[in-house]
């Protein structure tokens, strides 16, 4: 059960994601700017989206660090899935009766932006964690 655990594992993290690549193609927002270089206008994409580009090297460590402790406190531990925060959001949700805590890794987000799904419900997570690995 464990060995097949970790093939399943491996086949997951190792396998290509086609989904992935065709985001990668996508068309990015134009950015307009005056002559004294002050920007104007960043021109959405598609349903009010911008979507620009920002190389991770002109991203101050002090805004990565920020990010990292709002949305994902374990980045580089978890692998995609953040198993200890996944079971708090379901003994919260489940004592409260309602979604009170959610648990989506950045991962996670990313993947419910390349494969979004019509509904937010058990199987849409399920894919969530599948494509996050």
């Amino acid at each position: 059960m464990v060995l097949s655990g970790m093939l399943l594992f491996y086949l997951l993290r190792f396998s290509p994601y086609k989904k992935l690549d065709l985001f990668l193609t996508d068309s990015w927002s134009v950015s307009f700017y005056d002559s004294k270089k002050v920007l104007l206008q960043v021109t959405p994409v598609e349903n009010g989206i911008r979507r620009e580009f920002l190389p991770i090297a002109q991203i101050p460590q002090s805004c990565i660090d920020l990010f990292l402790l709002a949305e994902d406190k374990r980045f580089y531990s978890h692998g995609g899935v953040d198993w200890i925060s996944a079971g708090r959001a379901f003994i919260q949700n489940a004592l409260s009766k309602e979604r009170v805590s959610g648990a989506s890794t950045i991962t996670m987000q990313l993947a419910r932006i390349i494969e979004p799904s019509a509904k937010r419900n058990w199987s849409a997570k399920i894919k969530d964690v599948w494509n996050a690995y």
